[in-house]
């Protein structure tokens, strides 16, 4: 997981941090403990079905896309890649969306 390329030791313990701030805000401000998702659950939550195989970085970047055609504009690197960020921008939208569902459910 952490070769080359994909997320580095001080990214996941800046991320972890992060995270818990954004929890213990939560807490603090509403009353309820947050509920984390792991960006896999969140996709198959939301119908995003990622083959194997497929990169669901860019699956989760088509299906934002595809759901938000207006607001979720991606920028392209001139080898045709979408540009660093847009991936995890995505996710996070799929992650929000199955953030709702969730909560729908416990109504």
């Amino acid at each position: 997981m952490f070769s080359g390329g994909k997320t580095t030791a001080m990214t996941m313990a800046k991320l972890q941090r992060f995270n818990g701030m954004v929890s213990w805000m939560v807490r603090n401000l509403y009353g309820t403990i947050a509920q984390p998702i792991a960006a896999n659950k969140a996709r198959g939550l939301v119908g995003l079905k990622i083959k194997r195989g497929e990169k669901a970085k860019l699956k989760a970047i088509e299906w934002v896309q595809k759901e938000y055609p207006e607001d979720f504009l991606v920028e392209y690197t001139r080898y045709g890649n979408p540009k660093p960020g847009t991936d995890d921008m995505a996710d996070s939208v799929v992650i929000a969306r199955a953030g709702l569902l969730i909560g729908k459910e416990k109504k």
